[in-house]
């Protein structure tokens, strides 16, 4: 196998806008784009590999064709059944509904798919922009269905202004909403469930209101002042998110330390050619990983095997790249910034 790169499934909504056109240059089919599903196996949003011999094939064709050398050979057996990953561009031109997701359990039983735990790196914000982040501390369930019943929800509302190169996680349970001007690369479970709490009256083209979907949000908010530290700070080379669903690593090509926590399959040398750094990477086939690139442009080349000879992508900022299980070494030549993403 080689790198793959996703052809991306633009999904329209009523908060989105053209800010992925205008950032990343990217061709969008109306100027309501709200989110790019970059890397994704759910049904409503099946992406494509784009490149290479394999272009065309989905997430669960590669899971059937290859077996443990896509997703390794620790991969869990539910990941077999279900990929666990949902990788995601959002632009919120306008504020998003305020939320909640739930977890697992819950999810599975109501949903019949994932919970979902994500995490928001913000791309690019706006001077004074602000996200909904769980609710001010004190308030419980009875006085958020008070505010809820006299249209004073947002009286109840933790805001966090943003900014560019912060990191949130957003755990199942916890109420959130992205702000106007805001837009982030966000890395999740694989589900579609949210429970819509409120959303400031708005109607679609059709002039109707979006759903809600109160008694199953108020089944899975956690009203206990919950609230993660935030914002998480990226460190170069280092660990971002160690949890029960995923890990993630903020990784910097230029970065003068080459060790990522001591293991096999992170870097371990960098040499340079000319003025664009080199970082090599290992895989010892236990697991496939996901980059999204954050910063900078490069190329991503894996070596070249007895099969096939090297395969090389351009890699830039915005996109995200699937390195699968038996991809045993690669490299990227040039200064980006990214996160790698992998499964405990």
């Amino acid at each position: 196998m080689y790198p793959l790169k996703f052809t991306p499934v633009y999904q329209e909504r009523i908060w989105g806008g053209t800010g992925l056109a205008l950032e990343f240059g990217r061709k969008l089919p109306s100027d309501r784009v709200g989110e790019s599903w970059e890397i994704s196996a759910h049904p409503n949003g099946l992406s494509r590999v784009g490149n290479g011999p394999l272009a065309g094939e989905s997430i669960p064709q590669l899971i059937g064709d290859f077996g443990t050398a896509f997703l390794g050979v620790k991969a869990p057996s539910q990941a077999f059944e279900r990929f666990p990953l949902l990788i995601k561009l959002l632009d919120a031109s306008e504020k998003l509904s305020v939320q909640v997701h739930p977890g697992n359990a819950y999810a599975l039983e109501h949903e019949g798919e994932l919970g979902k735990y994500e995490i928001w790196y913000i791309l690019a914000a706006k001077p004074g922009a602000k996200i909904v982040y769980g609710l001010k501390t004190g308030t419980d369930k009875a006085a958020f269905e008070e505010a809820l019943a006299c249209g004073d929800l947002e009286s109840c509302l933790n805001e966090v202004p943003v900014k560019a190169g912060e990191v949130y996680a957003i755990p199942p349970g916890l109420v959130h909403a992205l702000g106007a001007g805001i837009m982030v690369a966000e890395i999740q479970q694989n589900s579609d469930t949210v429970y819509r709490v409120y959303d400031y009256n708005r109607v679609d083209q059709s002039g109707k209101t979006r759903a809600l979907h109160l008694q199953k949000a108020l089944d899975v908010i956690r009203f206990d002042d919950f609230l993660p530290d935030h914002p998480l700070a990226p460190l170069p080379n280092s660990r971002l998110i160690d949890s029960e669903f995923f890990k993630t690593d903020y990784c910097v090509t230029s970065a003068a330390d080459t060790s990522v926590n001591g293991t096999r399959d992170d870097v371990i040398n960098e040499n340079s050619t000319g003025s664009e750094p080199q970082k090599h990477y290992y895989n010892d086939g236990s697991r496939f990983y996901i980059l999204t690139n954050l910063s900078g442009k490069a190329q991503l080349c894996s070596e070249a095997t007895a099969e096939s000879g090297r395969i090389c992508l351009e890699w830039e900022r915005g996109e995200s790249l699937l390195i699968p299980a038996d991809l045993t070494e690669f490299a990227i030549n040039g200064s980006v910034s990214f996160l790698k993403t992998y499964l405990p």
